[in-house]
């Protein structure tokens, strides 16, 4: 990573030109240099345009911002000040999911109501369960499978970090949808009065409850349920 250097003190009022002239190409020069790492640069078509960003991550406090979280209420340590009328962009080495021992760098958003919304993140990797999050534009989807071959059932399911693929809502749970899965040897006449409910008034950010019943045993494989919130 390149370091660009500087000085400030160029040109001076008491200085003959000669004499400033080796910093003053140095200052032109890292200028040059510093545009051109994320922008395309001076005498080339569409400059100043960007290339890439890089954002840092984890460092020292005047590089960086290395959020943390904690508890359901996402509470964020360590994030800028929020500024009137202005919205932050940054980057973070973080995750929401404690059952990741390793963090990656996040993208969050901080407006200037001070409300900060994570942008990215996801578990979509673990083959062990179908469990599985991802954010998208501030807006957290989780999606699962419960399995069970009962007649009639009826439990929760918990949102929690140290569960694979589920994190809490930090937020808020705005909805549940569910999907029942029968065997393939079942009719429409045995699951004509299937019922599937996701109730509340635990419908929350940290999990819901959820009741089945068919009218016929031996047909049930379970359900797949989706949730969205932030």
């Amino acid at each position: 990573m390149a370091t660009f250097s500087y000085e400030n003190s160029v040109p001076n009022a008491n200085n003959a030109p000669k004499n400033d002239q080796p910093d003053m190409l140095q200052n032109t020069q890292s200028i040059s240099g510093l545009i051109a790492v994320d922008h395309i640069g001076f005498n080339i078509p569409n400059g100043g345009y960007h290339k890439i960003i890089h954002q840092m991550g984890s460092g020292t406090s005047s590089q960086s911002q290395n959020l943390t979280r904690s508890g359901v209420g996402a509470v964020y340590a360590n994030k800028p000040t929020n500024i009137a009328d202005i919205n932050q962009f940054l980057s973070g080495q973080y995750t929401p999911d404690s059952t990741v021992t390793a963090t990656d760098t996040q993208l969050f958003s901080l407006t200037g109501g001070n409300v900060i919304s994570q942008l990215t993140g996801s578990n979509l990797t673990d083959t062990a369960t179908s469990d599985g999050y991802a954010w998208v534009g501030g807006i957290l989807l989780q999606w699962g499978f419960v399995s069970s071959t009962s007649q009639t059932a009826t439990s929760t399911v918990t949102f929690k970090d140290r569960q694979p693929g589920m994190i809490p809502f930090p937020n808020n749970c705005f909805l549940v949808n569910a999907t029942l899965v029968v065997k393939n040897t079942a009719t429409m006449s045995n699951i004509r009065t299937a019922q599937l409910v996701i109730y509340g008034p635990s419908v929350s950010k940290t999990g819901f409850n959820w009741a089945y019943n068919y009218e016929t045993s031996g047909i049930s494989q379970g359900f797949y349920w989706f949730a969205v919130g932030n």
